[in-house]
């Protein structure tokens, strides 16, 4: 499925409410995506759409993690294909996969600390 726009955004904002420390068995992918940070989400191959769902995810939690911050929990998109068909379905259509991995590592560094500076260029898609 090709994405057609970045819909991490609702996620992002979700999770930058909560703490997320990293699920058992999920390995930290680190703080960059193996993708160009400058092409579109839209743009992504399956291939790289699949690896940036991965990346996002692993990197706050994995799939179907659940985590509570300040008595509210929320939970990770359930699983690869949730998240191919939410990238998909988003009007963010200009979003780069930059503007999304510095929101995702602003979220991580500051898990409970309400929507992060760099959340918030995403606010507007």
């Amino acid at each position: 499925m090709k994405a057609s726009g970045a819909c991490h955004f609702l996620f992002v904002v979700a999770v930058a409410f909560s703490a997320l420390a990293c699920g058992e068995g999920v390995k930290d992918p680190g703080p960059s995506v193996p993708i160009d940070r400058t092409k579109t989400v839209k743009s992504l191959s399956d291939t790289e759409l699949a690896l940036f769902c991965d990346w996002e995810t692993d990197r706050l939690g994995g799939y179907n993690h659940r985590t509570t911050c300040n008595g509210v929990w929320v939970m990770t998109k359930m699983n690869q294909m949730a998240c191919e068909t939410m990238t998909a379905s988003s009007p963010c259509k200009a979003t780069t996969v930059g503007e999304i991995e510095d929101c995702v590592n602003a979220v991580k560094a500051d898990l409970c600390g309400g929507i992060p500076l760099p959340c918030l260029s995403l606010m507007g898609c």
